[in-house]
């Protein structure tokens, strides 16, 4: 067994769409706009949120006019509430449609869940760590061969961390991220443990991983399962390190 992707994490020039079709409320020139909302991971592998209103153009241009730009604007997704800033806002003709483009100002922002969610493990991503080989090496079947899976195994009194190194396609270099590892946290015990506790945890992790690599390093797109196996919590965040961090 090991650790798959939860997300795909594949650059593409539009972008690409992590999660999709969250409840999305925002207001703009103070009319309030419900719609749908999606977290993208965008070619240059920064999160933000895009969403698209059903507008005509003289309504858009009212807005695009009155819109103070370098302002913060609340938004709700998914029932989380949280400041960003647009960074885009286009009109489609044809449709009849605005896309507008949210930056949260911090990250990790909460999306799923809450800090008394109780869960049992959460998985995360790595990108780019340095760490090769680990502390034992799994053969796996990858696609029409077997590939060796290096598995990192680290623990303290109360928690245990488990990295799985990500099968490389291509061996490809290139000047963006890249996916090396996935990782897990659970409790040494057993036990079960909350939102805020796992969100310290992904805290002292950033911390952990940063020391060991001697660049900034952090654990990204975490998700958080109950003892049910059943998805409950979520944070998003991008592994561009020039992005503003909430702690």
């Amino acid at each position: 067994m090991f650790f798959e992707s939860l997300y795909n994490f594949e650059s593409r020039p539009e972008g690409v769409s992590l999660i999709s079709n969250l409840p999305c409320t925002f207001s703009l020139d103070e009319e309030v706009f419900n719609s749908q909302g999606d977290i993208i991971l965008d070619h240059d592998y920064n999160v933000h949120i895009r969403t698209k209103i059903q507008i005509d153009f003289h309504r858009y241009h009212q807005i695009i006019s009155t819109t103070t730009w370098s302002g913060n604007q609340d938004i709700i997704l998914n029932k989380h509430r949280f400041s960003a800033f647009i960074t885009n806002i286009s009109w489609s003709m044809e449709s009849e449609t605005a896309t507008i483009i949210f930056v949260p100002n911090s990250q990790p922002f909460l999306f799923e869940g809450d800090s008394q969610t109780r869960l049992s493990k959460v998985y995360f991503h790595l990108f780019d760590f340095k760490a090769k080989t680990g502390t034992s090496t799994e053969m796996v079947r990858f696609g029409d061969s077997f590939v060796g899976i290096h598995k990192i195994e680290l623990a303290s009194m109360k928690w245990k961390v488990e990295l799985h190194s990500v099968p490389d396609e291509n061996n490809q270099n290139n000047f963006y991220p890249k996916l090396s590892h996935i990782g897990c946290l659970s409790r040494i015990d057993g036990l079960m443990f909350d939102g805020k506790s796992a969100q310290q945890m992904i805290v002292d992790l950033q911390y952990f991983f940063t020391f060991c690599q001697g660049v900034f390093c952090r654990p990204i797109m975490p998700v958080g399962f109950d003892e049910h196996e059943n998805r409950v919590w979520a944070l998003a965040n991008s592994p561009d390190q020039r992005i503003k961090v909430s702690w």
